[in-house]
């Protein structure tokens, strides 16, 4: 896969995402916060869309991918990592829907580390403790000290 077709899919993808940010409702609580629900989100889709953008104009390659049988397995070969979490992160999102921020963001950084990173030498267990302090530490810093509200999910 070239450069500039990731970068026209980056754009394309922060595009979609974009559209999403139309959607975000500011809760009643933060009515008095100047910047809304859809701030920082636009913020870093317009980042990406522009890195897509660079990537597009300065990119090797060529737009059409390369469909050949043996070209197409050293890509994704290549790109395996990227491939396991453009498949994982709508599964995550979904999760977020599900069972909240908290519990689907440990279960992702858990999957995510078994699935990209060496698995000699890790231990399970220190992996599920490390994504699970991390994420309940990011949420409780969040949450007490900049009132940032995580969604809990529809089946909790």
């Amino acid at each position: 896969m070239s450069d500039r077709l990731i970068g026209l899919l980056l754009i394309v993808i922060s595009g979609l995402f974009y559209v999403q940010t139309l959607f975000f409702k500011n809760p009643p609580f933060a009515a008095f916060q100047e910047m809304g629900a859809d701030f920082f989100p636009r913020g870093i889709l317009i980042a990406l869309a522009i890195c897509g953008l660079a990537l597009l104009v300065k990119g090797q390659g060529s737009l059409r991918p390369s469909w050949r049988l043996g070209g197409m397995r050293a890509g994704l070969g290549k790109y395996r990592d990227v491939l396991i979490t453009l498949l994982l992160f709508p599964l995550y999102l979904v999760g977020v829907g599900l069972i909240g921020f908290t519990y689907s963001t440990v279960i992702y950084l858990v999957v995510m580390q078994l699935a990209l990173y060496p698995r000699k030498g890790i231990s399970l267990a220190y992996v599920v403790v490390g994504s699970a302090a991390f994420t309940w530490g990011a949420v409780l810093l969040f949450q007490n000290y900049l009132n940032v509200v995580f969604p809990s999910g529809s089946l909790f």
